[in-house]
């Protein structure tokens, strides 16, 4: 079984979204009346959040059958389309826009959003090398992106 962590509501409360760790760790959906299912596994650290509408999953992970670097993936909430949507991302929760048009997450420079195809990628603000971000979310209409981030201090 490993650890059961990181429990997320699907946007209808029908399932819940889940880490299982253990050599690596797998995200799994499991709802009332219904097997739990493993939407992608062989992960290093992931972190994820459904889509507005409940259909897809966008994930932040490392995998231990690629380069191990921390990329985006997006996948359906049934398992299938797994792909790699943006390349050298910061470990933090991925943010959807409302419509499901676009994911917002860290990238090595900025703040960047992409299309879940993978498309489109654009970097919307450029932060310090020593920039540190804790969070990032859409405003309910979709027109704003709120940031929580700071200056690392310098290491001794």
């Amino acid at each position: 079984w490993g650890v059961q962590s990181d429990p997320l509501w699907h946007p209808t409360e029908r399932a819940v979204l889940h880490v299982r760790s253990g050599r690596f760790s797998q995200l799994v959906v499991a709802g009332p009346g219904r097997a739990s299912r493993t939407v992608a596994g062989g992960l290093i650290a992931p972190t994820a959040s459904w889509s507005p509408d409940g259909r897809a999953i966008a994930f932040v992970a490392a995998r231990r059958d690629g380069d191990r670097g921390t990329h985006l993936f997006s996948v359906t909430a049934a398992g299938r389309g797994l792909r790699r949507i943006a390349e050298r991302v910061a470990t933090l929760r991925p943010a959807w826009h409302p419509t499901r048009r676009r994911v917002a997450h860290v990238g090595d420079r900025g703040i960047e959003t992409v299309r879940p195809d993978g498309s489109g990628a654009r970097r919307l603000v450029d932060l310090p090398r020593n920039a540190e971000v804790g969070a990032i979310a859409w405003s309910p209409a979709g027109d704003r992106l709120a940031f929580i981030a700071r200056r690392r201090p310098p290491s001794d």
